[in-house]
């Protein structure tokens, strides 16, 4: 009797090794939702984000992503294994977009031809970027038009290349105020008008980029307060820049 009891138990064990081993397929749709199965493609049975979907996948698993753009982050807890790859694929016809930029609406024209929009988070000062049919746009600058004297084309150049003009730190206030430059470019310009505007300089000989936030401003000058380390020494040396 003994013996006729062993086969099925060791067949037994065969396949819930099998089924413990199985690979999972799921689905992600724009259409879907992330409270589905994943089960499917289609939209009743698909995830909606791909977060959604490579939060659930294990080894040997595999994410199959119907066309669309996806705007989002996507974090993987966890890898595969050797011989088991986790997989994220396309499925069916179309392209798959994985974007990190968010849609802006509501663009009003602002001063000088420029646009604003408002922005419900940010990158931080001097850090956000903004795309246009694909291809990244500037945000708003001062100067525009680089000074005659000061242009700085280069072919194939980056469209974020700053433009120049002509700034300089005092000799007289270096010391005592190393944050405080002065331009005829800002004659005219209302009280704080560049308050809180990121400031970015390239000086000496070209060798020190230097950057710094705009605490204050005035007819003629801004004072620029949390400053790249190192200001260009002039609260040591009190040079003219």
């Amino acid at each position: 009797m003994t013996p006729a009891l062993r086969t099925p138990l060791m067949v037994l064990a065969g396949l819930f090794a099998a089924a413990s081993l199985s690979a999972a397929t799921l689905f992600v749709s724009p259409q879907g939702a992330d409270a589905h199965t994943g089960a499917g493609p289609d939209p009743a049975h698909a995830l909606r984000t791909l977060q959604a979907g490579v939060s659930r996948l294990q080894p040997g698993d595999t994410l199959r992503v119907r066309a669309g753009v996806y705007r989002e982050t996507v974090i993987f807890p966890r890898s595969g294994d050797q011989g088991r790859p986790i997989t994220v694929q396309p499925f069916g016809d179309g392209t798959v977009t994985v974007s990190g930029c968010d849609i802006v609406t509501g663009w009003k024209p602002a001063a000088a031809g420029r646009w604003s929009a408002p922005m419900p988070w940010t990158l931080g000062l001097g850090r956000n970027q903004v795309f246009q049919n694909g291809a990244v746009l500037l945000e708003a600058r001062f100067p525009k038009i680089p000074a005659p004297s000061l242009r700085a084309y280069v072919a194939g150049l980056s469209p974020l290349w700053p433009t120049f003009g002509e700034f300089s730190i005092p000799h007289e206030t270096a010391k005592a105020q190393p944050g405080r430059i002065v331009s005829k470019l800002l004659l005219g310009q209302p009280k704080d008008y560049w308050k809180g505007a990121l400031y970015s300089g390239v000086h000496d000989e070209g060798w020190s980029g230097q950057s710094g936030v705009i605490e204050s401003s005035r007819s003629g000058e801004i004072q620029v307060g949390v400053r790249t380390q190192g200001w260009w020494f002039a609260s040591e040396q009190g040079d003219e820049e």
